[in-house]
Order: C-alpha cells, then structure tokens, then sequence
C-alpha cells in the first residue's frame, strides 16, 4: 500500500510537473543567448512544425535588426515600398545565421490548445556565424565591385552594368549585415559602393559627330558620319547608338554598336523630300535602358542621354519632273496618293508626258481569296498587288522597279465592296510610305 501512495505521488507530481507553465514563455531576456519562442494551434495539422518554424523565425526576426542602424538600408535614400521589400529579404536571410540553435523546451496549453516551443541560439555562436558570413558576403561582393569598376574605367559600360548588378544580387539578401572590408588602408562599404556605381554608370557620357555639318550635291551624296562615345575622355565600346531624322527626311544608317575605341560609323545615303536641309540626331539606342534588369531598373534615377547633331545642306534641289502612267489600278484612289507621295519627294509631277524626265508606269491590283474565320466574326481575305516601272523618258531605259507582292489585308465580313477597297488602300499606302521615300534616291541620280 506505501508503494502504491509514493508511485501516486511521484505521478502526481510529474502531471504537475508537465502542466506547469514554463518562464520562457513570459520572459526571454538572456545574457548569453537570443531566445525565440513559436507557437500553432493544435488542431491545425502539423502543428509541432509549424511551432518550431515559428519560433525559429522568431530568433531570425531578432538577428535581422542587431545591426539595421549601421546597415545599407539605414544610409540609402529608398521610398517605403523598397525598404519593406529589403526588409523581407534580410528576414528570410536572417534564418541561415542560426547555426547551433538548441531546443529550450515545449509546452501544451490545453486550455487554449496552443502548443508552444521555445529554441535558443547562444550569443557567441551566432556572433562567430555573422562574423564569418559578413565575411563571406562582402567578400563576393568586393570581387563583383572591382571587376565592375575595371570594366567601367576601360569604358565597357555594359559589363560594368552587368557586374554591378550580380554584386547587388549577390548582398541583397544580407544587407542588415556589417559588410565592410578594409583594402588598401581603406575601409570599403561594399554594398554602398556597388549602388553608387550602379548608378552612376552612365554618369559623364558625351557624344560627339564629326563632322558637325555638310554641305553636298547629288553626285557627293554618299557620307560616313562618325560619332564618338566617351566618359570621362575614355571612349565607351559596345554601346549601340541610333540615328534619326530630327529635320527633313532622308536615308542613314539606323544603328551602330561603337568599337574598342568608342566611335561608331553611319552611312547617310540619301536625303528625301524636296528640301534641302537635314538635321541629324545621334543618341543612345532604347535597347540600352531596356536591357537593364527590372529587379534594379527601380533604382536608377531619370537618365538624360546624351545628344549630338549634323546638319545637312543640299547645294542644288535634286528634284526631276515625272509622268505618272495609269497602266489598270483597281484602287481608284491610288494614283492620287501616289502623286502626293512622289511629289514630297525629289519629284515634279506633270500631266504632259513629253515634259517628263522620268515616266512612272503603275499597275495595281486587288484579288479577293476567301473568308477567314476570326475570334470575333469571319473576315474577308485581300490580296494587294502594285507595280512601279520607273523609265529614263529620253532613253527608255528601265531605272528601277518597285513592287509589292500578295499584301495581304484582311476586314471584316459584312463591310461592303467599297469599306473593303478602302481598307486595302489604307495598308497598301502604309507599306509604301514606309519603304517607297527610301528608294526614290535611285531614280534621280
């Protein structure tokens, strides 16, 4: 009976034991270790998982803002959106820094049916692991910042750019940390300086034309045009350059990568239209800011990209006097619209043939092929054909041709023959003023 009352009393008093509530659950403060605590319903499945990942996210909650004061988030200028962004990285981050964690203990709740578990990480422990991975960490990123600043200085500014980029990517996630190196005496704030190089990569560019202006004829029409990248009087390579017609109308070169040296040749073919001046503008293609990673695109500020000009002068109006020759048009608008077009561009049109310098024949025909079915309604099927003889009047001689072929043009099933026609004159004439004003240099010379 004595041996019944003490095995009743010793599981009394483990029952009591168990049912007590823990001082870690009310009290963490520790002098030598960071404690975290994490709790799940227990009617919620894996409840003892979710409690341990809870309660490491707990500790990892803590690590990320020791340092936050000293950190790259607390010195660069961000809007709210990006600091919570940063901040919920270095969280997630923050859980790999938790290396020899140990279990406190667990408690079962059963009034509120919580379980609650509780680990601790010892302060030294984790002091060697931050030291180590600040370590680490900076270290890449110097390596990314020093590639990158080498690329830079030797004017390859988009593989600077793609240097900067990896090295934020690479200390993105541990920017609550001390990733501070000394080199060269010099203490090197790796995070900072990989954002200020980032975004100033583009800081200092000049474009420069040789030459500024020209002044030519029809015969001497044929011109390379050079422009010169720099920054900082160090040409920059591998950077496409675009030209565009600011004033006036003409032929060139549309893109260009610059060389080793930074410069990039255009070739100007032709001036169209019959003025007689052009302005040519150089500038950066949009490839360039395009090309940039979306996750760092946010950080750069508004960039004024560099400009440069030639200005154009013709010495004589190259324009010819021409006869248009209707040889069957189905369009009956067409001959219109092609008068107007050959006339903004190096010609005089005449209604006597004898007068002419070039005689123009035009042919131009619509086929219909068929309906097709679309997501909406059925469309009718077009087929536009043009042809363009352009003949030396004097001589007969055949100086050029120009056609297109089967374009295709598709509208909808129930417009009437006349909506039909419009349409395919409204995408024949886009076609043609897109390529037609390009070729008519040939016929004048």
């Amino acid at each position: 009976m004595k041996r019944l009352l003490l095995l009743s009393s010793l599981l009394i008093t483990t029952i009591l034991t168990f049912a007590k509530e823990p001082n870690w659950l009310t009290e963490r403060a520790s002098e030598t270790a960071y404690i975290g605590v994490g709790a799940a319903s227990m009617t919620e499945p894996a409840w003892e998982q979710k409690a341990a990942e809870n309660a490491l996210a707990d500790l990892a909650q803590q690590l990320s803002v020791l340092i936050e004061t000293n950190s790259f988030i607390a010195k660069v200028e961000m809007n709210d959106s990006d600091k919570e962004y940063f901040s919920q990285t270095t969280k997630v981050s923050a859980k790999n820094l938790l290396d020899g964690h140990e279990i406190v203990g667990s408690y079962k709740d059963k009034k509120t049916n919580t379980y609650f578990v509780c680990y601790q990480l010892n302060k030294q422990t984790y002091m060697l692991n931050k030291a180590n991975r600040e370590n680490e960490i900076a270290e890449a990123g110097y390596a990314y910042l020093a590639d990158a600043q080498k690329a830079q200085n030797e004017g390859d500014l988009f593989r600077a750019l793609t240097l900067y980029e990896k090295g934020l990517t690479a200390v993105e996630p541990w920017l609550f940390l001390n990733l501070r190196l000394t080199r060269e005496g010099q203490q090197v704030d790796v995070p900072n300086e990989l954002y200020r190089g980032y975004i100033s990569v583009f800081d200092g560019i000049q474009l420069t034309v040789e030459p500024t202006q020209l002044t030519l004829n029809d015969e001497s029409i044929n011109q390379d045009i050079r422009v010169h990248l720099t920054q900082g009087g160090v040409g920059v390579a591998n950077m496409p350059l675009v030209a565009s017609f600011e004033e006036g109308s003409g032929v060139i070169t549309e893109k260009r990568k610059t060389d080793e040296s930074g410069y990039a040749y255009f070739r100007l073919t032709a001036i169209t239209g019959k003025t007689t001046t052009a302005l040519i503008r150089f500038t950066l293609a949009r490839e360039v800011m395009s090309g940039i990673s979306a996750s760092y695109r946010r950080l750069l500020s508004t960039q004024n990209w560099p400009e440069t000009f030639c200005r154009i002068e013709l010495a004589q109006n190259t324009a010819k006097t021409a006869y248009l020759h209707n040889a069957g048009c189905d369009l009956s608008a067409l001959m219109k619209q092609l008068t107007a077009i050959l006339g903004n561009n190096h010609f005089t049109i005449t209604p006597d043939p004898d007068e002419a310098e070039i005689f123009i024949e035009v042919k131009n025909t619509v086929d219909y092929v068929g309906v097709v079915a679309g997501e909406i309604y059925n469309l009718n099927e077009s087929h536009v054909n043009l042809h363009m003889k352009f003949y030396d009047n004097n001589t007969q001689q055949l100086l050029y041709t120009y056609d297109i072929q089967q374009l295709r043009v598709l509208s909808p099933e129930k417009n009437s023959i006349d909506q039909t026609m419009a349409q395919c004159m409204r995408e024949l004439m886009k076609r043609v003023q897109k390529e037609l004003p390009k070729q008519l240099i040939l016929t004048t010379k």
